[in-house]
């Protein structure tokens, strides 16, 4: 695998982990102020075990159950007496440590269709499952929030 791709993977896989404040400025723009932030938000499709990136290393059922992939307790970067980042995301620690990164564990989605592209739409828009809506959760909450609505936000496409 290219080592910019990978390097680039190892980050991005982080991307569910963070969570800014409601504050948001152009990726383009640079901060005027320390209030300023950016949010970032990358979906990726399958792939990521998060159990061997956010590793809960003293959880014996872990161990046990992931006789091979299970990392090591001494291979962990440990971040609480409980869990620790897999040492490829070592470049997010300076996040880490300096408050900029949070993580949010155990979310998902309670209802299923088992139709990948309409669950698929249902985690976007956060509807239920005879909801059909047309915005995502974020536009929602950036209209919903006056100081963010007023603020450049970053888009991009793929």
């Amino acid at each position: 695998m290219n080592p910019r791709r990978r390097k680039f993977l190892s980050l991005a896989s982080a991307a569910p982990l963070l969570g800014m404040p409601w504050q948001f400025a152009s990726a383009a723009t640079p901060a005027t102020h320390a209030e300023s932030r950016l949010l970032v938000l990358i979906y990726l499709k399958g792939g990521n075990d998060s159990y061997n990136t956010f590793v809960p290393y003293t959880n014996e059922r872990y161990a046990k159950l992931r006789p091979t992939l299970a990392l090591k307790r001494d291979q962990v970067i440990k971040i609480t007496d409980r869990h620790g980042f897999h040492p490829g995301m070592s470049a997010i620690m300076p996040l880490w440590e300096s408050r900029e990164l949070a993580l949010v564990q155990g979310i998902g989605q309670q209802e299923v269709t088992n139709q990948h592209y309409r669950d698929l739409e249902m985690q976007f828009t956060v509807a239920s499952i005879d909801q059909y809506l047309t915005d995502v959760w974020l536009t929602r909450a950036l209209t919903a929030n006056s100081t963010a609505r007023h603020m450049p936000l970053a888009t991009t496409g793929t």
